[in-house]
């Protein structure tokens, strides 16, 4: 068995209940929390960052980082990816002298989290209560729901609120729009669950970057319409979603509304493919079969720890942050300027 200490500043109970038992284990791996120095583990993996005071014994080519977000939304400094001997992002890494494995960043699932169950929300889903979801979702709430705050930090976030009101203004009621600043949910269960469409905003266009947002309603049952990145029929079966070109808004407001009207999920190959994607995204594209990949055949036998711990220190803040932060208002004017002028078709 192959031990893998987890340190993260994030909810360990998140990744956990992703093992098909919840208790971390997944073929030869065990996945361990903890912020300890690495005695009595293989590897340590941090995922996107560490949490305060970590250190550890294990040499650098026994150590994974997780960076989940794109360049494009946040700063991962060089000398904290340096830390690591292996590094799982979809952005490029100059200069990075270990191993890039340039893909999905295994963001966490957010649906069937449990965390408004307390407030009379819906339960904690574990793997096997996910995996037997009924597709399409039963019963039916609504036609299509989409999840989305009003963030405006970048130029996509501006893109896809364009892009939500209009749809909005072609649907009306038969569109309901979930979170920050719309109707906020503990449980993105209580977007989802009975509507027999989804709509998927990403926070950005870059390849392989497809998060929760997608994973989300896969676990659901809803069919995706997703505006996000290129590449998702690498991972996934194309019949069981489909890809919106938000740059393109008439466009992609066309292939919605045809897409609503066709009703593709009355079909029983298209629930065939919905059921296939989420088999995909289970037992392929997520932490867990990720790591079991990432450490097969590599660093085979007990680490030679370090004599002393080393200190993991957390990323560094963006350069100039200050002066972005200050011209964050003209950017932001900048962005809207230029979906108006240059995003019409």
């Amino acid at each position: 068995m192959t031990v893998i200490q987890l340190a993260t500043a994030q909810s360990f109970d998140f990744l956990l209940r992703q093992s098909r038992e919840g208790d971390g284990r997944w073929g030869d791996i065990q996945l361990a929390p903890g912020n300890g120095t690495g005695e009595g583990a293989d590897w340590l993996v941090v995922y996107d960052q560490p949490p305060r005071g970590l250190a550890t014994r294990l040499p650098r080519d026994r150590r994974i980082v997780f960076l989940p977000e794109p360049v494009s939304i946040k700063y991962y400094d060089p000398a904290f990816i340096s830390q690591f001997g292996i590094a799982v992002t979809s952005s490029p890494l100059p200069g990075f002298e270990g191993e890039a494995f340039h893909m999905q960043p295994s963001s966490p699932w957010f649906y069937g989290t449990g965390l408004g169950a307390a407030a009379g929300g819906p339960p904690r889903l574990g793997f096997a209560e996910l995996a037997a979801r009924p597709v399409p979702c039963e019963p039916v709430r609504g036609l299509i729901s989409a999840v989305c705050s009003t963030k405006a930090l970048n130029r996509n976030q501006v893109r896809r609120l364009r892009f939500l009101r209009r749809i909005k203004a072609a649907l009306g009621e038969r569109l309901d729009i979930y979170g920050r600043g719309f109707r906020e949910v503990a449980d993105k269960a209580e977007g989802l669950d009975g509507y027999r469409y989804h709509l998927v905003l990403e926070n950005n266009l870059d390849p392989h970057c497809w998060t929760e947002k997608l994973a989300d309603p896969l676990l659901a049952g809803a069919y995706p319409i997703v505006a996000g990145g290129p590449g998702l029929e690498g991972y996934f079966d194309p019949l069981g979603f489909t890809a919106l070109d938000i740059t393109r808004p008439d466009t992609a407001m066309k292939t919605l509304l045809a897409v609503l009207e066709a009703d593709p999920v009355s079909r029983p190959e298209v629930q065939a493919a919905m059921r296939e994607n989420r088999r995909r995204l289970m037992e392929e594209h997520q932490v867990f079969p990720v790591l079991e990949q990432l450490v097969a055949g590599r660093g085979n036998g007990a680490p030679a720890l370090l004599a002393e711990a080393e200190a993991i220190r957390p990323p560094a803040r963006a350069p100039y942050r200050r002066l972005t932060q200050a011209l964050r208002p003209l950017r932001r004017a900048a962005d809207r300027l230029h979906v108006a002028v240059f995003e019409r078709g």
